[in-house]
């Protein structure tokens, strides 16, 4: 029987579930016996002999070897930051996520009691294509086949789970605020379909900034307890010194203890934790913090770029004409109750709701893994939940490729311009296919150019869907070579296809000398093979370790 692994990344937690052909979706635990394996990693060697923790144990490692200690690599994704070397090994995003999945793929497989090479993997909305190449990496390099994986938006899998649960109608969205990664997926649902209509993200806002700024009040506590201790004043600038300087096991154990605080505040309105930056006696404190302080810190530091999102995203739905019956909250950070609040008051008319928000994300994926494997039972247990809806995506990048443009200069002259001609605009439905005629600009040509673009901008396209060069970012090249002279002004075809993986594919063809170029795109930063082999003999090796 064909089975699917499906895993939510998550920049906190990873969950992964297996489905199967016949329409089962099982949640598989993890070593410790945990639903949710914490994304943190501690690499060392002793003795001669690597080892390796993953989850719950790195985490809890942590404060001991902060050196060693790897978590919240998600927004690197897709460069080849080196984030720290251990024992001659070099440890990036993608071999970090890689490590990871192999984890996921060797729990999942004894589970099943067979191997597993085919999986599905959620990403944030707003992953480039560089991004969204090295998540694909880091899936072949833990082991799966790059011909079976598929990759679906993490807030669409939400919307799928939400739908499953309550059997919506009309025009639903959901808000997914993980640790990393702010995403939201907007729909129309009926009976037969949920269709995704638009998608908006922001990968620089989310749990991490919460802990950060808990960290930072809990130093200006501690700040107000040296100013107005009994020491002379030589200790409290020895103190303050020390609280401004951590050391990096000190530092470690402040964002532990800042998001342990923070979950904290959630469902309660005080908590407490000692807290040592200083030798001696005054240089441990026991730390309170109150609920509406930390909110208070919040509010001045955090939520107006929150509150900011939410007015963009509710203007672009009024533009688009769409009125959301009912708005799904997920992700972990959504517990925060702040976030809710400003939810509820920017959408005043919506029906809000939050539940289960850590396992939503994987539940929808299985979901969607369900369907990519035929099944169309839909039974009335939980392994077999909402499986007859097709699900439609919307491409989260707009493409086009490099064309030179007629325009007017300043001085409202005609003149010719490179600039980005736009051919699949954000938001269009999956699979998406688009083909138009571009000529050649000067008798005999002998090659054209097929350079092809990326952009986030979506509102910004001039009317005839051109974007200046610099709006974009060139991802890939092709060169068709004209067999035969061509006269000024010859016809190419230029045909652009993503599908419902984002795998993008481009061709471009002279239809009067039959010549073409055809190219799956290659990100001009992927990973070669040898890299990818280089990188998989880290993975296997340390994770071989960890077995032994």
């Amino acid at each position: 029987m064909r089975k699917m692994l499906v895993v939510d990344a998550g920049s906190t937690n990873y969950t992964k579930r297996v489905v199967f052909e016949d329409g089962r979706m099982e949640a598989v635990e993890n070593e410790l016996g945990e639903m949710t394996t914490p994304a943190s990693i501690l690499i060392g060697k002793e003795d001669g002999k690597e080892y390796i923790f993953i989850g719950r144990n790195a985490k809890d490692q942590s404060v001991i070897t902060p050196e060693k200690y790897f978590c919240s690599w998600k927004r690197e994704m897709g460069s080849e930051k080196v984030i720290r070397s251990i024992a001659g090994k070099d440890y990036t995003p993608v071999t970090l996520t890689a490590i990871m999945l192999k984890q996921m793929k060797k729990e999942a497989e004894e589970y099943c009691g067979c191997e597993l090479s085919e999986i599905l993997i959620t990403m944030p909305v707003e992953y480039s294509e560089t991004q969204k190449k090295a998540l694909v990496d880091a899936t072949v390099i833990a082991g799966f086949e790059k011909d079976k994986v598929h990759i679906r938006l993490e807030s669409d899998a939400a919307v799928r789970s939400a739908d499953a649960r309550n059997d919506f109608s009309g025009t639903i969205a959901c808000l997914d605020c993980g640790g990393n990664t702010l995403d939201c997926t907007v729909c129309g649902v009926t009976n037969d379909e949920i269709r995704a209509l638009f998608t908006k993200g922001d990968l620089n806002f989310a749990g991490k900034e919460f802990d950060i700024c808990m960290a930072g009040l809990v130093k200006k506590i501690i700040t107000k307890k040296i100013e107005e201790s009994q020491v002379d004043e030589q200790k409290k600038k020895e103190l303050m010194k020390a609280l401004n300087s951590l050391d990096k096991f000190s530092q470690q154990d402040l964002m532990l203890k800042s998001e342990k605080a923070k979950e904290d505040l959630s469902k309660k309105q005080k908590t407490s934790f000692s807290f040592c930056f200083a030798k001696g006696p005054e240089g441990t404190v026991n730390v309170q913090i109150e609920q509406k302080q930390y909110e208070e810190e919040c509010e001045n530091v955090l939520m107006p770029h929150f509150r900011t999102f939410l007015s963009e995203l509710k203007k672009a739905l009024e533009e688009k004409n769409l009125q959301v019956t009912s708005l799904v909250l997920t992700g972990g950070s959504f517990h925060i109750p702040m976030l809710k609040k400003a939810v509820e008051d920017a959408f005043p008319e919506s029906d809000i709701r939050l539940k289960n928000p850590e396992f939503s994300i994987c539940e929808g994926a299985a979901m969607m893994a369900a369907e990519i494997l035929g099944a169309d039972k839909k039974g009335e247990d939980e392994q077999h939940i909402g499986v007859s809806k097709t699900f439609i995506p919307v491409c989260n990048r707009s493409y086009g490729i490099e064309a030179y443009t007629l325009c007017k200069d300043e001085n409202g002259k005609n003149m010719e311009k490179l600039m980005i001609s736009t051919m699949l605009e954000r938001n269009s439905t999956l699979p998406a296919v688009f083909e138009r005629e571009y000529y050649t600009r000067v008798d005999n040509q002998k090659a054209v150019a097929i350079n092809v673009y990326e952009s986030n901008v979506h509102d910004e396209l001039e009317k005839d869907g051109n974007l200046e060069l610099s709006k974009g970012t060139m991802i890939a090249q092709a060169t068709l070579n004209v067999q035969k002279d061509l006269p000024k002004n010859s016809p190419i075809k230029v045909t652009m296809h993503l599908d419902e993986n984002y795998n993008l594919h481009v061709e471009a063809q002279e239809e009067t000398g039959h010549t073409s170029v055809e190219t799956t795109v290659k990100v001009t930063s992927a990973m070669s093979e040898e890299e990818i082999e280089k990188k998989k003999q880290i993975v296997d090796d340390i994770l071989d370790e960890k077995a032994s």
